[in-house]
């Protein structure tokens, strides 16, 4: 049998993660844009809270990085505020007229940032002083950012911004759908028979939202091999394929071998480590209790989907980055320890074999996908 452990283990009962400490959430970066390339991607500035940061475009999208995995359902637009003045902003109270509103946020539970972004036409005003506030919140129910065990953030956070006085370079910054996700991966697959493959992955790139939207080019996502691009190291070995000679079939029920059986037994599927008390089998959409009843992917939204975490908490899948971050250590522990249950995905396939790994990169890949809805066909999801 190559199956072993593949959900069997848990932390030891002394071990450190399994404590009661919660440390304090800590934003360790903001950047917002300042220009645009030749393909419209977004280029962003570090903005300090000791002094102005000038020239951001009227169009400014912000990344909000933290040092902890974050609490899905409280990353909301009230938890910021964006205002055209230099008057403390403490709560969401005194965030009043002409506030800027955003789009539904969206988060990455990969690099732990949240992405805040204006509404399709609307603009900053130009030659404007703003001031982007972070608010720190007593409990769970006022508006506010947490870690994912209900940890607030350390305190209150306040950036000066200056906007640019020309708006002719202003553009909208796409949110995530389908249509897009699609458009891009199709347009990737063309340039497999392209004379020119270099330039054509270039034109491509101006529909990419995510880094790692080039990987497209690297092959079939869902369909080829078992598991396809995505997820062919939690294939490897029989863990999430069909059963076989030497295998009992799909751990958990879980199967990422093939297109199908992604939809049947993935998406929109409460994971079977998730399920306690009644109601459990029925997924909680972005639910409030972190780690109930949460979808194996849940489209839309990564950071509610009990697969990226399984991914997350394997230092192997982290690389050169586990040890880099000295914040991302104890993340990985305490996420393990509070949520994710048995071993980390992929799981080493028999005693003697070496853990395989799913590089950084192809982790940001599958969030950017589920961001993206998850799709599993773009023929038929409505891109062209």
């Amino acid at each position: 049998m190559l199956l072993w452990g593949c959900d069997l283990s848990v932390p030891a009962l002394d071990h450190p993660s399994r404590s009661f400490d919660r440390p304090l959430l800590h934003l360790t970066a903001i950047t917002a844009t300042r220009e645009y390339d030749t393909h419209g991607v977004a280029e962003h500035v570090a903005l300090s809270e000791d002094q102005q940061t000038e020239g951001i475009e009227l169009s400014a999208s912000f990344r909000l990085s933290f040092d902890r995995f974050l609490l899905p359902h409280k990353v909301i637009r009230q938890s910021v505020c964006l205002h055209p003045t230099t008057a403390k902003v403490d709560s969401i109270e005194d965030c009043s007229s002409p506030y800027q509103p955003f789009t539904e946020p969206e988060y990455n539970p990969v690099l732990r940032q949240v992405v805040y972004r204006l509404p399709e036409g609307n603009r900053l005003v130009a030659d404007t002083l703003y001031r982007f506030t972070v608010f720190a919140a007593p409990t769970l129910d006022d508006s506010g950012l947490f870690a994912f065990d209900g940890a607030p953030l350390a305190r209150r956070y306040a950036f000066d911004l200056k906007t640019k006085s020309d708006i002719s370079s202003a553009r909208d910054e796409p949110l995530p759908s389908a249509e897009r996700y699609c458009s891009a991966q199709l347009c990737f697959s063309s340039c497999v028979n392209s004379s020119d493959s270099q330039s054509c992955k270039d034109s491509c790139a101006k529909l990419c939202l995510g880094n790692e939207c080039g990987s497209l080019a690297d092959g079939n996502l869902l369909g080829g091999p078992p598991g396809g691009a995505l997820f062919a190291a939690c294939t490897a070995g029989g863990c999430h394929s069909p059963a076989t000679a030497d295998s009992d079939g799909p751990a958990m029920g879980l199967d990422l071998s093939t297109v199908v059986a992604l939809s049947q037994t993935a998406v929109g599927k409460t994971a079977h480590q998730t399920q306690g008390g009644h109601g459990a089998t029925i997924p909680h959409l972005s639910g409030t209790l972190f780690g109930r009843a949460m979808a194996v992917i849940e489209p839309y939204n990564p950071g509610n989907s009990y697969l990226m975490y399984k991914l997350l908490v394997s230092p192997h899948n982290h690389g050169a980055s586990y040890d880099a971050s000295p914040s991302l250590g104890p993340a990985i522990e305490r996420l393990h320890a509070g949520v994710v249950v048995g071993l980390p995905m992929p799981a080493a396939t028999s005693v003697t074999a070496k853990q395989p790994a799913v590089s950084p990169q192809l982790m940001q890949l599958i969030s950017d996908w589920i961001a993206h809805g998850a799709v599993s066909n773009c023929h038929n999801s409505g891109g062209p």
